[in-house]
This record gives structure tokens, sequence and C-alpha cells, in this order.
């Protein structure tokens, strides 16, 4: 019963956590990547055709069912203004982002508190029951997790059928049955169509069937070991491929994608090789996103599990080391990348956090007796817990404040739609990622460090020649621009065009994130960039090429 309630508590707190940071810059705009899977949802209702046009993830537990919902909206509320032929997929987002992207966040909050009771049941099955009423408040107590699930991306379903594919795994080791193989393929299928990363989930259940076969001496057992672990297989081929069916038949798409997605320039996270990256995430991403002492347990927990062999741990490790070893192979490195690896940390971190606590439930159970001693270490326990939980606690707190709170990004696009003319001519120094832009002629420039190659086929643009153009005012964030010019040398065409605009140009508008002072407990940085808007005034002669 006491384990129910902790679930339970553990469930709704999650929610009402989930929920509170859930409005972000809405109804003004969607958030970071948001608009990806939106917008082809929404170009598979406005086409009538099931083919994304987009294999980057990829990310189908999240676009087809955001298709049917968009479908029910487009017949109930919107009187079919999606199948129109003069729909316009960009403008039609900004005008409707409460329905369209705030009110589908929800199935993200369902699934992130959905893999609560799965890590628990994990950790039991791995571990212990302690260990995994341990690890849920670990886990749901993530700063990490919290604010990439509260974003419309597929990394809530990822998470939660990767979570679901491990546990059938850990349940075929201990009781091998066709049921759990048939829950294994299909979350295993499910998992790779939401995010290709949840393929790390495969060398678990290779690992734990592989297990199985050797253990087996008799050869009729043997075979039927392999043949069980051939149908799992089987079955998340075939749930991946009803459910991801375009990754076969538009292999040109896909190709595309996965090519500009490895291509991909993330700047200043870019320029590691792939040890250089692991070493980053396990020396910087993992301490600072898991904090401090949770990474001291998860140590702990990992070196018990292969002092004491546990074999389903290990094979727990197996799938964070995959996690990791995959993610920096990437031609960068993020923190959001370790959102699948969080609930194993959370489980080792659990595993660590139990070990100890045995050890001293049964010196005060020695020194004072068993009732005084387990009441003594109930409240050494609980006290220790919000020590250590204090940190991530606050910061998604903080996370959710400032979600609540609207962005400068907001206060800029809102003052700059009420200010400028409609139809103004206007370069944005990055890419437009607010509402409003069908009402001006927008250039996007320097979005990435290889727009000049792949915008202007190598050729140097600069601002003298886009203001030619009829563009005299120009959008700059500090979003970009410091990032290239801290690094001159490997950025020159970059730094030469933000010397030549600073050089000519007037500030027309500035707008600064503010400290928000939130009902005197703490003060908070208001979410967003800086924002200039420059007017162009040719005054200082052209830099020479």
């Amino acid at each position: 019963m006491a384990t129910k309630i902790a679930i339970t508590a553990c469930m709704l707190l999650t929610f009402a956590c989930m929920v509170w940071g859930l409005t972000g810059d809405s109804p003004f705009r969607p958030e970071f990547d948001e608009a990806l899977s939106v917008s082809t949802a929404l170009n598979m209702v406005y086409s009538g055709n099931l083919n994304p046009h987009w294999l980057a993830h990829p990310g189908s537990t999240l676009i087809y069912p955001l298709a049917a919902y968009f479908h029910f909206l487009n017949a109930a509320l919107f009187h079919g203004a999606i199948s129109n032929p003069d729909f316009d997929v960009q403008k039609f987002m900004y005008e409707n982002v409460f329905v369209l992207f705030y009110i589908p966040r929800y199935l993200n909050v369902f699934l992130f508190v959905a893999s609560i009771p799965l890590v628990y049941a994990i950790g039991k099955e791995a571990f212990s029951k302690t260990v995994g009423l341990f690890s849920i408040w670990i886990f749901a107590i993530s700063p990490l997790l919290v604010s990439w699930t509260q974003l419309l991306r597929s990394d809530a379903s990822a998470l939660f059928y990767s979570l679901l594919a491990i546990y059938a795994c850990l349940k075929i080791y201990r009781q091998p049955s066709l049921a759990m193989q048939t829950l294994f393929g299909i979350s295993m299928g499910l998992a790779v169509s939401s995010r290709w990363p949840s393929l790390a989930v495969l060398p678990v259940f290779l690992f734990i069937n592989s297990a199985l076969i050797y253990q087996n001496k008799d050869s009729v057992a043997r075979l039927r070991s392999c043949l069980m672990m051939a149908y799992g297989l089987a079955l998340a081929a075939i749930t991946f491929t009803a459910t991801s069916p375009y990754v076969f038949i538009d292999q040109g798409t896909l190709i595309k994608d996965l090519v500009e997605e490895k291509a991909a320039h993330g700047l200043g996270c870019d320029g590691l090789s792939p040890l250089e990256n692991l070493i980053w995430y396990m020396k910087f991403g993992i301490p600072e996103q898991f904090y401090v002492p949770q990474c001291v347990f998860a140590w702990l927990g990992v070196a018990i599990a292969v002092w004491k062999r546990q074999f389903l741990a290990i094979t727990l490790a197996v799938y964070t080391l995959a996690i990791l070893v995959g993610t920096s192979l990437h031609a960068f490195h993020a923190v959001k990348w370790l959102v699948p690896a969080v609930p194993m940390f959370s489980l080792f971190a659990g595993s660590g956090l139990a070990f100890c606590g045995a050890f001293l439930h049964q010196k005060l159970t020695n020194l004072s007796g068993a009732k005084v001693g387990s009441m003594t270490y109930a409240a050494v326990l609980v006290i220790f817990m919000l020590s250590i939980e204090h940190d991530p606690f606050l910061a998604m707190c903080r996370n959710n404040f400032a979600r609540a709170y609207i962005s400068t990004d907001i206060e800029f696009y809102e003052w700059f739609n009420k200010t400028i003319p409609h139809g103004t001519p206007v370069c944005f120094v990055g890419v437009w990622e607010g509402g409003h832009k069908s009402n001006y002629k927008v250039l996007d420039v320097l979005w990435d460090p290889s727009y000049f190659d792949h915008a202007n086929g190598g050729k140097y643009q600069s601002p003298f020649e886009i203001y030619d153009q009829g563009y005299k005012y120009f959008i700059w964030t500090d979003n970009h621009c410091p990032l290239y010019l801290a690094e001159p040398k490997k950025y020159p065409r970059e730094c030469k065009f933000f010397k030549e605009l600073f050089d000519n140009s007037e500030l027309v508008k500035e707008i600064t994130p503010k400290t928000l002072d939130m009902k005197n407990l703490f003060l908070l940085q208001q979410r967003g960039f800086i924002w200039r808007l420059y007017k162009f005034v040719p005054k200082v002669p052209r830099l020479p090429d």
C-alpha cells in the first residue's frame, strides 16, 4: 500500500510540474523545434498524403497522432480551412498556436507521467523495490527531462516506449514468454519510430536473449529461445515498418534528412571528435544536468552491479553506454540528447543510495534497537533525500516560472509587428521563428555556419548587397553572433559580415531579458535573447574580399 501511495504521489507531483510550465510562449508562438512536427502533420492533412516528407527522427508516434488530431480540427473547428488550396502553413500555425501546439503537449505530459511506474518496475526487476522507489523521485525531479518533454517533440514517446521495451526484456529473462516477446516487439518498433537513438535498446534485448540461450543446456530449449528471440525481433521490424513505412518507401528523403542531420552545425557545441564528445558528456554534460550527489550515487550503483555481478543491472549499463557512445558519434554535442539515459542514471543512483541506506539502517538498528533505529533511519533518509533533491527541484521550479512568463522573443515580435509597416523588407540574421512573418518580406541569413555555402554557392554576401536589394532593416540577436565572433579564424566570413553591419548601422530598438522578482521568493532571468533592430545606413566603405 505504501509503495502505491509513493508512486501515485510521484506521478501527481510530476503531472503538476509538467503542466505548470507547459504554456511557454503560447498562444504567441511555438517553442524550440516544435514547428517541425506540427508543420509536417499540417502538410499531410493539406495534401491528403500520408508521406511526412521528413524522416530525420522519424517521429511517427508524434506526427501521425498530430495529423489525426488536425484532421478532426479541420472538420470540427476550422471548417476545411486546412484543405483550402490557398492554405499558408506558417501563417496558420502562428495564428492557432493554442490548439495546434499547447493542447497536443498534454500527450507528452501523460507519456512522461506514465514512465514513472515503468521506471519503478524496471528498478524492481533489476535491483529491488527499494531501489525502484528511490529511483522514481530522482527520475521525476529532473529539470532536463521536464524541460524537454514539455515541448512538442518525440522525446517523451521515445522515452516511454524504450522503457516499456526494456521492462519487457527484463521480464523475458525472469519469465520467458510469448507475451513478453510480443510486448518487446511492439514497444521496440514504436520506440524506434519515435527516435533513432531508441535502437540502443536492441543490445539489451540481444544481451538478455543470448544469456538465455547460453543457459539452456537442452537443445530443444535452446531452439525455442532462438525462435522466441527471432519472433521478438521480427515483430519489432514489422511494427516499425507499419508505423514508419515511408522510411522504406521514400529512401531519397530518408537519406537527405539523415545527411542533413549529421552535417548540421551546432554553434558553440561542435568541433570535437567522438572521443572528445564522450569526454565532454562525462565531464560536463552529465554532472551539470544530473547533479553531483546523484552522479556519485550512480557511479556507486554501477560499481555495486559489477561487484555483485547483477546481470540485469549490467544490461541497463549496456543500454546507457550505447546511448552515450551513439550520441558521441554525432557531429556536435548537446545535453538534450542525454534524455534517454536519465532513467538509467536514476536507477543506478537509487541503487547506490539503497546500498548506503541499508548499511546505515543496520548500524542504527544495532545501536538503538529495531523500532527506534527504523524511525531514525526513515527521518535521516527523508532529510537526506530532500537535501540532494533540493537543487534539481529548485531548477525545475525556476524553469517553470520562466516558462510561465513570456520571453523577450515575443516582446520583440509583437513590438516589431506594431511598429514597422507591413510589407517592409527585413533581413533576419538567423531564422525568423515568431509570428507575423507573412506580414513582411523576410530574408533569413547566417542561420548556420554553412549558410554561405548552401545559400550562395560559396559566395560571400555582404550587408551592402542585401541593402542594395531593398533590405534596410536588419534584425540581430545574441543567439549566433557572439559564437561567431568568439572564433574569428574559424568563421572569417561571418565576422566580416557583422563588422560591416555594425559599422554601417544605427540602432533602432533593443530588447533585453529582464530580471523578474518571483513574489519575493527569488530573482529569475527572463527567457529569450537580446534583440536589436538595426537600420542600415552606408557610412564605411566596403571591406575588400
